[in-house]
């Protein structure tokens, strides 16, 4: 990890062991739930899916129930040991399938149908996502389909940040569950589509919930894209 990331990962087992502000989400990220069921008709629900970043495990919930086995991975011990209590009551939970991201922990070339990075990918810089980009799209099988988001620079999140990298912020303590994080940004659409180019882009696009107070805006970009 660089310093950056090694900064992320200290505040997401903070923010999920302290239960941070509302880190524990109750339900399945609406924009996912809608791609997921508007593009059914290419995933494999008979095969295997990867929520990369589940976090409180809400987006995992929703998963189990439409994909045959599910795995996850995670950077807060915590949240893995949360996300493995929320989910015990579903038959097809094997909890050996939910751990954290390691050298020990790394999947075969290959293997997912279906990989979910879901508000996660940001977490980045931009040495770093490409690297991370690069592993999901080895760990699908061909044909296998990547369902990911990334925010963009009206977001919250970059208006809150200070400036170290192109493309690369440090959240600053407006956010203060989050200060100290560092988060990746493409500035335009072209930009995204570049960290995809090994991918058949299926369809791209993005989210926004637009405040009066231009500063509280949310705004990500959303992808799903299949593995040559």
């Amino acid at each position: 990890m660089t310093n950056g990331t090694d900064k992320n990962a200290k505040n997401w087992e903070e923010i999920y062991r302290d239960k941070k502000a509302g880190s524990f989400l109750i339900y399945p990220n609406e924009n996912l739930v809608t791609l997921f069921f508007q593009n059914r008709g290419i995933i494999n629900q008979t095969g295997k899916c990867l929520d990369f970043g589940f976090g409180s495990g809400n987006n995992s919930e929703f998963l189990i129930q439409h994909m045959q086995e599910l795995y996850g991975i995670e950077i807060s011990k915590s949240s893995i040991a949360s996300t493995r209590d929320r989910l015990k009551h579903f038959t097809q939970f094997n909890p050996a399938k939910f751990n954290t991201i390691g050298p020990e922990n790394e999947f075969p070339n290959d293997f997912f149908d279906l990989v979910v990075a879901w508000q996660v990918l940001y977490y980045n810089d931009k040495q770093t996502i490409k690297a991370t980009i690069a592993k999901l799209f080895n760990y699908l099988k061909p044909g296998g389909i990547l369902i990911c988001s990334l925010t963009t620079q009206r977001d919250v999140k970059v208006r809150h940040a200070k400036a170290i990298d192109e493309n690369t912020f440090i959240v600053d303590k407006r956010i203060p569950h989050q200060e100290g994080c560092q988060i990746f940004s493409p500035r335009n659409e072209q930009e995204l589509l570049l960290l995809f180019a090994a991918f058949e882009i299926v369809e791209y696009g993005y989210f926004e919930r637009k405040s009066f107070v231009a500063e509280n805006t949310l705004s990500e970009y959303y992808l799903i894209a299949r593995k040559r």
